[in-house]
């Protein structure tokens, strides 16, 4: 049996895909603002984000975070339209500790660097803003 190499994911933009990410950006920022008023609010100081790409016909989508003291953080979310307008829900997600010290084997390892690789977003720690990234 031969085992072909992974061929990278084609998402597609449109205008309808575009309201998504923006109400996903606008979800995530204030999760940001939630996480960085909580008790760990000095590991959210640093934080890198990754809004992971989606089809605009997806329910659902995720970002990752990574917070300084190495936790990577999964927080999935559910897209809801009503009436034209697309709003993000939250659903509950999970960290994982020292991600990158993990085995390059290891399944939550793999699923993080397959899904920041393909991320639409990226929020880095040097600044607030979303930046696209470019495939």
């Amino acid at each position: 049996m031969d085992i072909q190499d992974p061929r990278q994911s084609n998402f597609s933009d449109s205008p309808y895909k575009d309201k998504m990410v923006t109400a996903a950006i606008n979800y995530l920022e204030k999760f940001l603002i939630d996480m960085k008023s909580g008790e760990q609010a000095k590991d959210w100081d640093h934080v890198q984000g990754y809004l992971v790409n989606f089809q605009e016909y997806d329910e659902t989508a995720n970002a990752w975070f990574i917070k300084s003291n190495g936790e990577a953080v999964y927080v999935p979310f559910a897209f809801i339209e009503k009436h034209g307008t697309i709003t993000v829900d939250g659903i509950t997600g999970y960290s994982v500790k020292n991600m990158m010290d993990k085995a390059t084997d290891d399944p939550d390892r793999i699923m993080f660097e397959r899904q920041i690789n393909d991320a639409v977003k990226q929020l880095s720690n040097s600044s607030n803003v979303w930046d696209s990234i470019s495939s």
